[in-house]
């Protein structure tokens, strides 16, 4: 006996299958990710992609020791463009001893190196 399915339902349940792939992996502004150095970015624009540095309170190992920031970072396999450094980004982050920030940064927030000790 052959079995028939409703093509309409097939089709709604493949739409629906595809939603939930594609939102699994979606990013949002103000999205948080970590990178090298335990750098943490947020993300600022979808369009273009851009990111900036950020603090994240309570950080176990927050960044220490010489640091470079690079132009572009990669996240669920997209580039974002790393154009600031956020407010109090690096507030607290006893042991950074230097720090590289590429030419894509155009902006460094309110006390973004305050109480910096390396």
């Amino acid at each position: 006996m052959k079995k028939i399915t409703n093509p309409v339902r097939t089709i709604v349940a493949m739409i629906l299958l595809t939603a939930t792939v594609l939102t699994a992996n979606a990013q949002n502004v103000g999205d948080t990710f970590t990178e090298t150095n335990n750098v943490r970015y947020e993300i600022t624009s979808l369009n273009p992609n851009k990111v900036k540095v950020t603090y994240s309170e309570g950080e176990e190992n927050p960044p220490s020791g010489d640091i470079t920031i690079p132009a572009t970072v990669n996240n669920n396999n997209i580039d974002y463009s790393v154009t600031e450094i956020g407010e109090e980004a690096f507030i607290y982050c006893d042991g950074l001893t230097s720090i590289t920030i590429p030419n894509s940064v155009t902006k460094i927030g309110y006390e973004a190196f305050n109480i910096v000790q390396g």
